[in-house]
Order: C-alpha cells, then structure tokens, then sequence
C-alpha cells in the first residue's frame, strides 16, 4: 500500500512539474530595446536570468503584440531585470581553457564574435562580461571613447609546466594610468570577476566623474531548516546459493513505519532563474523488522527460526535539486546519495532445533559481523510554497551484510515536510 501510493505521488508531481515546464515556458519582463540608431523603445523581454550569454532576446512593446526576435546586430543595447546587456561585433579569445585542453604553442585562438555584453560596471570605464556556448569567461573594459577590449589571460603547456600570459594586468595598467592610487593595486590581481569589477569601481569613485552603474550582486540563497515526516522501509536478504542463510533469505519481512526528523540547508544558486540547487539534511531514521522462517522435515525433525531488527541511524543525505523557476508553487525533482550511520543496530535470532528426543534452543545475534554505514542512493520529488516543502524521496541502500554469501537491501520512502527560516 505504501509503495503504491508513493508510486501514484511520484507520478503525479513528475508530470506536474514537466506540464507547467512545456506551458509556461515564456518569462516576459519589462524591458527596453535601443536601436542602431539610439531609439529606446520600452515593452516587454521574455528574462531567462540567462547564465551564459544570450544570443538572441525575445521582445515585445505590449503584451499582446507579436513576438520580435533580436541578436545583437539588431539592437545596441537592451536591458530587463536590472540587467543591462550591449550588442556589438568583438574579437573573442576562444582558445581552450580547461588544464586537459591547454595548447602546446603559446598562440592564441581569437575570433570575430557577435555577442551580447553584459554590463557589470559602466561609467567613465565599464566592465562587461561574457559566458561564451563553452562556459569560458570573458571580460572586456572600454574607457569613454576608446574601443571595446577584452582582457587577455591565456594559459599554454611549456613542457610539463603551464605557462600564463598575464596580459590583462597591462592592460589595465594602461587604462588605469591616471589613478596611479588604484593602479598601484593590480600586480597582484586574480583572474576574477569581483575583483576586475572592484577595481573599474574604484577608478570611477577615485579617479573619475560622471554617473556609474554598478549591476547589482546576485547572491545564492542559503536556507537552514527544519524537517519531519514518516518513511516506510523494507528490508530483504538474497544469498549466493540456496544453503546461504535460509532464514533471511527466506524472509518477507513486513515494512516498517517510523516517524523521521532533523535539520538541513538549502543553498539555490543565482542564475538561471535559480532552477539548481543544491540540498543537504541530517535525518534521524528508524525502521524495525520481525519475521520467522521453518526449515520443516517431520514433527520430529525441524528448525524454527525467529529473527527481528530494530535499527536506528543518522542518515546525511546529499541531494541536487531542479526547480520550476520562479512562480509560487514550485514543484522540483532531485536526486543524489545518502550515508547512514547505524547508531543503534540491535539484531536478535532464536533457533529452535528439535531432532527426535533432542531439542535446543540458541539465541545468538542474526549477524556477527554487522555494517554500520549504510550508503544509498536518493531521489524524489517535491512541491515548495513560502517556507514550507513538502517532498517524497525514495531510497535504496546496501542494508547491514558484510557477508560476501549474503546481500542485504534495503528501500525506504519518506514523505517530509520542511520549514525554512
């Protein structure tokens, strides 16, 4: 009955989520688009809170027009959701970035690019970003009236050792070279996106006037919380031949209904209109099993067994998340591993034996040898709603059998509702 209706509950909040993803998959925000010309028109920008670049925006002037594509040669700037992006044409460093990829020669693989920028700083010097179709990061600074140039760092292979062109530190130098406060600050400057936005801040503030735009920073969302529930559990034994411990294998053991709780962090990252995020809890979980097996010849000859299990653990599970982006009720699919730690792990067998006259009772544990971390794999679905969630997970674990002859198995599904702070 349990796995029925966890089945039915999987089902129906899978198809949930993959029927509002095919339906809804326009997000039109209000926007502008700026022509070749310098025209602003304002409407309406279908946002993907876009991780890499886009390359082409979806527009509209009102909500009921039809919808205009538009790439970078159509538009010189748009902007949507405090984010500012500019079309240009831009030579682009593609060479490979990735340590296994790394060129053998010191020459570089650039292109001309039609891109959208994204602005991070603009003002008297601006800061763009670009994640190109690889996931390479890209920065580009224009001061007013100078071109567009992106900011070299290329990294080669030089026999066993790896060799980096740290042009971008010149670069900066050279534009910088009326701050020298701030100039004074770069031949330590990482290869990253705050720090290059942090030093085009300071030159404005210090060293420039005019109005400064600065994008806002997008921060990931880091929710402690509370959970409880009920998980149902079962437990089987297989064996490598029919000798190999006959009263386990032998066993339907019924499923166990225990209630659950603990605490977990959620953590959803920024982009991408925050549909990944990453979730982890610490569970306390229980499950008890009673099951009996007869190993029956005659009235004179038989062997009774009667084993049970009563088991508790801490069980850290690990789960990557995909959300339905932005709306109120926010159904999700996850999935990932889990550790439990057997915390208590008591296990009890009574053996009858009777051969004619002879009779005699052993009451020994059902395992010497007992695992006490139980590693398992998880997923699930689930639906959350202001600060609450409420999921369904399902797990399947290697049980508490060390016994190379004797596998153990166990499943569990959890029904849990979390509140978050």
């Amino acid at each position: 009955m349990v796995g029925l209706l966890s089945k039915r509950l999987f089902t129906f909040l899978l198809g949930s989520l993959l029927t509002n993803a095919a339906i809804a998959q326009a997000n039109f925000q209000p926007g502008y688009v700026v022509g070749l010309e310098g025209d602003t028109v304002s409407g309406w920008i279908d946002y993907r809170n876009w991780s890499s670049n886009p390359t082409s925006i979806s527009f509209k002037e009102d909500m009921a027009a039809a919808v205009v594509r538009y790439t970078p040669l159509d538009v010189s700037a748009f902007a949507v959701e405090d984010e500012i992006y500019i079309g240009r044409v831009v030579h682009v460093d593609k060479s490979p970035y990735r340590l296994e990829d790394l060129p053998l020669t010191p020459n570089r693989t650039v292109v001309l690019d039609t891109v959208f920028l994204l602005a991070e700083v603009r003002g008297p010097l601006s800061l763009y970003f670009l994640e190109d179709e690889s996931t390479k990061l890209h920065y580009f600074i224009q001061k007013e009236g100078a071109p567009l140039e992106e900011l070299i760092y290329f990294r080669s292979m030089e026999g066993t050792r790896i060799k980096a062109d740290t042009r971008y530190k010149g670069q900066l130098a050279y534009v910088m070279s009326d701050c020298p406060t701030v100039r004074a600050k770069l031949a330590n400057l990482a290869f990253r996106r705050n720090n290059f936005a942090k030093v085009v801040q300071q030159y404005n503030r210090t060293c420039a006037s005019g109005n400064v735009y600065v994008k806002a920073r997008e921060r990931m969302w880091i929710e402690p919380q509370l959970l409880v529930g009920a998980s149902a559990s079962r437990l089987t034994f297989t064996g490598d031949g029919p000798t190999a411990y006959p009263f386990l294998t032998n066993v339907s053991y019924a499923t166990s209904v225990k209630p659950t709780f603990g605490v977990g962090v959620t953590m959803i990252f920024p982009r991408g209109r925050r549909k990944i995020g990453l979730h982890a809890d610490l569970l306390y979980q229980s499950a008890a099993y009673e099951g009996e097996w007869e190993d029956y010849k005659s009235e004179n000859d038989y062997t009774y067994y009667q084993t049970s299990f009563d088991l508790s653990y801490l069980k850290l599970t690990t789960l990557f998340r995909y959300y339905y982006p932005e709306a109120k009720w926010r159904p999700f699919v996850q999935a990932g591993i889990a550790g439990g730690w057997a915390v208590r792990s008591d296990n009890f067998k009574h053996k009858e034996t009777r051969y004619y006259s002879v009779e005699r009772i052993e009451d020994t544990p059902v395992l010497e040898v007992f695992r006490k971390l139980e590693s398992s794999v998880v997923g699930g679905v689930g639906l959350r709603h202001g600060k609450l969630t409420g999921e369904m997970r399902a797990a399947f674990g290697n049980g508490m059998s060390q016994y190379l002859v004797l596998q153990s198995q166990t499943a569990s599904y959890s029904l849990l509702l979390s509140y978050r702070f």
